[in-house]
């Protein structure tokens, strides 16, 4: 008859590999805490410092105001940029920030800062502003001082 040519593996030949999963996304942490420092008397540099197993490039910074007696500004805000931001203030008191460091997977992770707006004495209002003077009459003027929002002081 005809003949062929089989070929058989065994099965102690064979091996299975599962495919790798990567490690789940770690919450970013806070390297370097968040500060504040004065720039002038109207505004504060903001920093702060995290670290992701991403890679601290990766990391989005978004600044807010907790407490403080006035509207604050951040410059830059919700970029990787605004790990070093300047809060711009308009009103003199005690602010209170919490900056939120986010990966690209969406895990985050906050830091606090607080920071004190000294009022300083920018200016003089004399009152009134105008007025006519007589011979031997006298004229009372009003000082009074104003901070660096115009603020009485």
């Amino acid at each position: 008859g005809t003949g062929g040519l089989f070929a058989v593996q065994s099965v102690a030949d064979w091996s299975y590999t599962p495919a790798l999963t990567p490690p789940p996304n770690q919450d970013p942490t806070v390297a370097t805490p968040a500060a504040a420092t004065a720039v002038g008397t109207t505004k504060a540099s903001l920093a702060v410092l995290g670290a992701d197993d991403g890679g601290e490039s990766n990391l989005t910074y978004t600044w807010e105001l907790l407490s403080g007696p006035a509207a604050v500004t951040f410059s830059p805000n919700a970029t990787n940029a605004a790990k070093a931001a300047m809060a711009t203030f308009t009103a003199a008191g005690s602010y209170a920030f919490r900056v939120t460091i986010a990966d690209a997977a969406g895990a985050t992770t906050t830091a606090a800062a607080n920071f004190v707006v000294a009022p300083v004495l920018t200016g003089l209002v004399v009152s009134p502003g105008v007025s006519t003077l007589t011979a031997g009459v006298p004229q009372q003027f009003t000082v009074r001082g104003v901070d660096q929002f115009g603020q009485p002081m």
